[in-house]
């Protein structure tokens, strides 16, 4: 343990003069109140500190570029007394604590500007957090019997010992060395007011006068600090000269030990959940010290957790992602148990749906792509999946299995039907059973579509050299019509219709006009008005060109087109007039 061990009171003298005669060796006159500024930070006679005093101090290396602050803890043990009583945790100890007592971290970091918040005249005033955590398991930290603190206050006592300037932007020493500062020199660096404790004679009783050698300003904590307790973090800092790029600082941490009974443990327990698995079984929660155990079903415990920080995380099984570790601290105030709970993001297990929707029998048959399919699991931690199905009704989707009720099972809704279309029984599905990676059918729906109409069209070809075509056309391939030729192809063996048509075209004659796709026509005009009569005694079907005429054409005129008396038949003369839906495109 690293520690400054002394005698008692009954050898409180002797102590005294031990340190004393190292100490004045190796520092100069006490002066950490002093707020004057030289230009440049100055050279120090070569100081040497106590040996005995330097082991035990904590080393801060502060980089005002990086605005970062390096904690570095004692390297060896202090010395003691020769002949001094060894430490004793039944009684209490006086100590300068080292890094197997306490370790100590810095937040918080800030600079001023020269001569602002706070900062003397041509003086930068950099301040951050220090907090002391007490790393023993049974003992707690009091205030300190030796070094004496001032009269009156109690407390954890960090003063600062020393400080280097070890990189400045405005040269080097006389050697050729970078300038390096101890105090109490009256260099480029003092501890400054944010240290709440004054300059205090840390080593002897006769105060700060003039020409004394062991004063240093201290940071006061609350006592005790409790075995494995951190304390708040305490604002200390440091005036400097503007041209100090880097320094370090030398602090000793004095408190006594005392003993805080048996030694202080936790239970440490938790839950482990994922939002898509629910509670967690396997994987393993760690805690530094070399504690670990396996959750089982969610839960897990871990017993005799000695004090002192401690990080717990946890390892998932494959499948999952580890979440972020979690900081603790057990101390003689944590609660019983101390509670860590791990949320773990999972790949949540899936299956795959199919299903169709069929057309009743005797149905049109549109294109059902545009269909909305959307598939609800009906178990938590799950979300809902919409696809389309293929045109003639089949879809698959991805779903999520989910968690307890439900499990594997969802129902299915469908939405956007083609114009016309409606159920024919239920309107919705569903799915059961459907394992992880496996597949599950739902059942089909049925819906009943109206046929589609055959259209006719009349079309206008391109104009040129001023004639233009106009083609007339039905499409007989589009309904299926079991009254038009039975389960055969729908055919047209007969068409009757009467066009009008504007001025932009003129007909000089029937000549101009044919049948087509084996049709005997036969035509009449008057003015603007076509008549056709076509018959085909097999009937034509898919789709079939009616007739062509081809007209003068004026690119001034009027461009319209209509129609009246249409007839259509098969060939057996079946009527489907009213199954048709006629096209007139106007004259371009």
């Amino acid at each position: 343990m690293n520690r400054s061990t002394v005698a008692r009171p009954g050898t409180r003298q002797r102590l005294t003069r031990h340190l004393l005669s190292a100490v004045a060796v190796a520092i100069t006159a006490c002066s950490a109140e002093k707020t004057s500024a030289p230009d440049n930070p100055l050279l120090p006679d070569d100081p040497r500190a106590n040996p005995a005093v330097q082991a035990a101090a904590w080393r801060f290396d502060i980089n005002t570029a990086k605005r970062t602050v390096k904690i570095t803890p004692p390297s060896g043990k202090v010395a003691g007394v020769a002949g001094g009583p060894s430490f004793d945790i039944a009684g209490v100890d006086y100590s300068l604590v080292g890094a197997d007592v306490i370790s100590l971290s810095a937040t918080n970091y800030n600079a001023t500007g020269v001569g602002t918040g706070g900062a003397p005249a041509n003086k930068v005033r950099v301040t951050f957090d220090l907090a002391v955590t007490n790393l023993l398991t049974s003992v707690d930290l009091v205030t300190p019997t030796f070094p004496t603190p001032p009269v009156g206050l109690t407390g954890l006592f960090g003063f600062a010992f020393a400080t280097n300037v070890t990189t400045t932007s405005g040269g080097v020493g006389t050697s050729g060395n970078d300038i390096i500062i101890d105090l109490p020199n009256t260099g480029g660096v003092t501890p400054s007011p944010n240290f709440d404790v004054a300059a205090h004679n840390w080593f002897n009783d006769t105060g700060c006068p003039s020409g004394s050698n062991d004063c240093y300003r201290a940071e006061q904590y609350p006592v005790p600090l409790p075995a494995g307790a951190t304390s708040a973090g305490q604002q200390i800092g440091f005036d400097i000269d503007p041209t100090v790029s880097n320094f370090s600082a030398k602090i000793i941490i004095a408190a006594d030990l005392q003993n805080s009974g048996p030694a202080i443990t936790r239970t440490v327990s938790g839950t482990v959940t994922s939002p898509q698995l629910g509670p967690l079984s396997g994987g393993t929660v760690s805690i530094t010290g070399g504690f670990s155990t396996s959750p089982a079903s969610g839960n897990y415990s871990i017993a005799n957790v000695g004090a002192g920080p401690r990080t717990v995380s946890y390892t998932p099984p494959a499948g999952c992602s580890a979440p972020a570790s979690q900081n603790i601290t057990i101390s003689s105030g944590s609660p019983t148990p101390v509670v860590v709970n791990f949320t773990v993001t999972c790949t949540a297990p899936s299956g795959t749906v199919n299903g169709a929707i069929n057309l009743a029998s005797g149905s049109g048959s549109p294109s059902l792509s545009g269909v909305q399919v959307t598939l609800t699991p009906s178990a938590a931690g799950t979300t809902s999946a919409t696809v389309s199905p293929t045109a003639v009704g089949a879809y698959t989707s991805s779903v999520l299995i989910g968690l307890g009720a439900g499990a594997g099972n969802g129902t299915i809704a469908f939405a956007n039907l083609p114009a016309g279309c409606t159920f024919v029984g239920s309107s919705t599905s569903s799915w059961s059973g459907l394992a992880a990676g496996g597949t599950a059918t739902a059942a089909p729906v049925t819906i009943t579509c109206p046929l589609p109409q055959y259209p006719l069209i009349y079309a206008w070809g391109t104009p040129s050299g001023g004639s233009i075509t106009l083609s007339v056309s039905i499409d007989m391939g589009v309904r299926n019509d079991p009254l038009n030729n039975g389960a055969a192809a729908d055919n047209i063996g007969a068409f009757q219709g009467t066009i009008t048509f504007g001025s932009r075209a003129s007909l000089a004659g029937t000549g101009s006009c044919s049948g087509q796709s084996g049709f005997s026509a036969s035509f009449s005009l008057s003015g603007n008005t076509l008549g056709a009569l076509l018959t085909n005694t097999t009937g034509a079907t898919g789709l079939v060109p009616l007739y062509t005429c081809t007209f003068s054409y004026s690119a001034s005129g009027t461009t319209t087109l209509s129609g009246s008396g249409h007839l259509f038949g098969n060939n057996v003369g079946y009527d489907f007039g009213s199954l048709v839906n006629i096209v007139y495109n106007p004259i371009p």
